[in-house]
């Protein structure tokens, strides 16, 4: 007999047995398959303790060549780190210098183009050639805009320095029509002494308490006042309004007469930067005793604004 037929049927009747008790066989199931674009399932142990998030923007900087035409670059994608983009590549002078060889040809054409004039005055300055510049500058017409004013005062303080005067009537004159388009506004309103000798020499009361019937004289000065030029003179021309409220909002009646000129005007030999205006009133004898707001509205006929100011006092 064959020693080795008893362990061969020992063995099948185990298999049978199990067999039998479960119904089934346990047999080993292959992987199953992997398909491209789709991740392996690992096992549970395999698995890592903290997945990292892929941004959904994410894009690999270089895609294998048989995914090249599956996932071709969007147009808006970002470049990547590696990659510069020639807009921010700096402008050296040569490149300044052909744009300014551009503009001189453009010019040549057109010699009263004052805004390739002005265009070619900013390269002149970018590439830090002011003698340029200011041949620029006079060749073409006399500066008659804030910006071609302010340009040119810069040109000329450059070539002239600090005591250049060109630069500083230049600098005036785009001052004086800044002023024009700026807001018109009251610099200092304040109560003060009557005795003015001259503009901004005035001496303020220390505390706005006045009596019924009582004069006041209150001293205004204005920024970015509008003059007009009449030939030589150039004259300033405001209207001004009063009135007297409590701190409820009420007006209180207040004549005409005890209220100071409602009309300015005055001509200067040259253009001003400083205008003050001194006004006498005179408090309403029936006025009460409390806190009040003197509400001042001026309007500046000639550049068509106007502002107000409250100042308040006290009636005792």
């Amino acid at each position: 007999m064959n020693p080795y037929r008893g362990l061969l049927l020992f063995v099948l009747s185990v298999a049978c047995a199990s067999c039998s008790s479960s119904g089934k066989v346990d047999l080993p199931q292959p992987p199953p398959p992997v398909f491209p674009g789709v991740a392996a399932k690992a096992p549970p142990q395999e698995a890592p303790q903290h997945p990292r998030e892929v941004p959904a923007d994410w894009n690999p900087r270089h895609d294998p060549p048989h995914m090249a035409h599956d996932n071709p670059p969007a147009a808006n994608d970002p470049p990547h780190d590696d990659v510069r983009p020639a807009a921010l590549d700096p402008i050296g002078p040569p490149t300044l210098e052909a744009l300014a060889a551009t503009l001189e040809r453009k010019l040549a054409l057109d010699p009263n183009a004052r805004e390739t004039r002005r265009q070619l005055t900013h390269v002149y300055l970018a590439l830090g050639d002011w003698e340029r510049a200011d041949r620029s500058m006079a060749d073409g017409p006399a500066p008659s805009t804030f910006e071609d004013r302010l340009l040119a005062a810069s040109v000329a303080y450059r070539i002239g320095g600090p005591e250049n005067r060109t630069a500083l009537r230049l600098l005036a004159d785009a001052q004086a029509e800044l002023a024009d388009i700026l807001p018109f506004d009251v610099r200092t309103a304040r109560f003060c002494e009557f005795n003015i000798p001259k503009a901004g020499q005035y001496h303020a009361i220390p505390k706005a308490d006045f009596v019924p019937g009582m004069d006041a004289c209150l001293y205004l000065s204005f920024d970015n006042f509008s003059l007009e030029d009449a030939g030589g003179t150039f004259r300033a021309s405001l209207t001004f309004e009063y009135r007297i409220v409590d701190r409820a909002g009420n007006e209180i009646p207040w004549t005409e007469s005890a209220k100071d000129r409602r009309e300015f005007s005055e001509a200067f030999q040259e253009r001003v930067r400083d205008l003050c205006v001194p006004l006498v009133l005179t408090w309403p004898k029936s006025i009460g005793c409390g806190n009040y707001v003197l509400e001042v509205t001026v309007i500046d006929r000639v550049g068509r604004k106007s502002t107000s100011k409250r100042i308040d006092f006290r009636i005792k």
